[in-house]
């Protein structure tokens, strides 16, 4: 199966909960949010080599975090796929169809994210093929 694994060092942040208002009332990610997403778009492009994947995507993270604080996934959860369409792995985040993330253990040296990003596989397939199910695993019939 195919499948794309990244890690993204340091301390995960949740998007919305890092906001701030300007003077002229704009609402904006603050500074420590504005560069975690810089330094984990860099990190992501780093290991990611290839086009923008274009078909639908299931993605799981695991994250470990710095402190026992509570954390709020489901903002964290829109963070990463943010910054996989940012660092140009998905074409558009809302080709994400799932989304599995837990938080894995506090890691006070090693804050991180692990993101495992697998392409749809039936979205490999074009419309009209035939294929049969063996082991698990999809046979396209010639």
């Amino acid at each position: 199966m195919l499948r794309y694994k990244f890690i993204i060092r340091g301390r995960p942040r949740p998007k919305k909960n890092n906001q701030i208002a300007t003077k002229q009332r704009f609402i904006i990610q603050n500074k420590e949010y504005r560069e975690y997403e810089k330094d984990a778009i860099r990190q992501v492009k780093g290991q990611y080599l290839e086009r923008p994947i274009q078909n639908r995507v299931f993605v799981v993270i695991k994250y470990f975090l710095a402190d026992g604080r509570e954390a709020d996934l489901p903002n964290m959860d829109n963070a990463i796929c943010d910054i996989l369409e940012r660092a140009g792995v998905v074409k558009n985040d809302k080709q994400v169809i799932a989304c599995y993330s837990k938080k894995v253990a506090i890691n006070r040296r090693n804050p991180r994210a692990e993101v495992i990003v697998i392409p749809d596989q039936a979205d490999l397939y074009e419309a009209g093929d035939e294929y049969e199910e063996k082991n698990n695993r999809r046979i396209l019939v010639s």
